[in-house]
Parts: C-alpha cells; sequence; structure tokens
C-alpha cells in the first residue's frame, strides 16, 4: 500500500501492478468498476506524481499503515461502526463478502495473493449453514 504510485495503477486493463509485495511478490490486482471510476476521477483531479506514492501525506511521504488505519477508524467513528476496526480485519472481511456473494475458496485465495489455500481459510468467517452449502454444490 505504502509502495504504489498512479504508475502502477493501469486504468485501461483496470488493476493495479503491486511490485513489491509481501515476501517481494508481484501481484495485479483487478479494480471493480466503482473503484475504477473513483481513481480514474481522481487521478483526474489532483496532480500526482507517476513517482511519488498514491496515498501520501501533505509533505509528500509515503502514508503509513498506522495513519490510514486511524483514517479509517475515524470514518467508522463517523459512521457509528462500533466494533473494532483493523486493516486485517478489513481483509478477514472481504474475503468473507466474497465468498459470501459467490467466489470459490481459490478465486478469494488469488484476490488475497495467497500461495497456500489454507492461508485463505484462516481469513474467512462462513457460517456454519453456508459452509454446508458449498459443501453439497
Amino acid at each position: 500500500m505504502e509502495k504504489i504510485t498512479p504508475k502502477d495503477i493501469n486504468l485501461i486493463q483496470k488493476n493495479i501492478i503491486v511490485t513489491n509485495g509481501k515476501n517481494n511478490k508481484r501481484r495485479v490486482i483487478p479494480l471493480s468498476n466503482t473503484t475504477y471510476q473513483d481513481l480514474k476521477q481522481y487521478l483526474i483531479n489532483t496532480s500526482c506524481s507517476n513517482n511519488k506514492p498514491f496515498l501520501s501525506n501533505s509533505a509528500g511521504t509515503p502514508l503509513k499503515r498506522y495513519t490510514a488505519l486511524k483514517m479509517i477508524q475515524k470514518l467508522g467513528k463517523k459512521a457509528r461502526i462500533t466494533k473494532k476496526i483493523t486493516l486485517h480485519g478489513l481483509r478477514h472481511s472481504i474475503a468473507t463478502h466474497l465468498i459470501e456473494n459467490g467466489l470459490s475458496l481459490e478465486q478469494v485465495q488469488l484476490f488475497l495473493g495467497h500461495q497456500q489455500i489454507e492461508t485463505t481459510t484462516l481469513y474467512t468467517r462462513i457460517k456454519q449453514q453456508q459452509l454446508k452449502q458449498i459443501i453439497s454444490l
């Protein structure tokens, strides 16, 4: 997140290329239509340099995870979300919602960038009834 620059955002292919992800892995992250439109509008309305961090503070230095978390928590408080918000928790929620909306574990594994499917299963919280439905397919 801290290392992404505007040049890593491919608006033609609607994805973000992470060149130095966790364990120096290269990943291609697809953008939803909404995210694509928002990013496109943001890039048009701001004067982002291709080589500077996409998420940066007023001094132009990369926005750190802690700062991003505090911003998200502040928005959560404004939205009256009482549950504790963490970046890791957001990954869990996204994985769970993807599975609840019909994506397979393998698709979620690819989306999250996991090498092992077992890692992906740790990120998911599937209700017992939903698990029975998946197994019966």
